[in-house]
């Protein structure tokens, strides 16, 4: 989902390219990293198995990250 965002919003910068626009997707990148790292350590706190199953998958990017 995370990864959708970040495309859609970069496909419109590329689209209409302007320094505010990609200072703003700048700004979105960091907020989705820092809410995705927030949402990892909840999980590791309440689901047992969750770092056996994150060990297994990648975070965002399939194959890469």
């Amino acid at each position: 989902m995370y990864l959708g965002v970040l495309l859609l919003t970069f496909g419109w910068q590329v689209e209409l390219p302007l320094v505010q626009g990609l200072a703003v997707w700048g700004g979105l990148l960091t907020i989705i990293f820092i809410k995705l790292h927030y949402e990892e350590r909840l999980l590791r706190k309440h689901l047992p198995g969750w770092e056996d199953y994150a060990g297994r998958r990648k975070r965002l990017i399939p194959f890469l990250y």
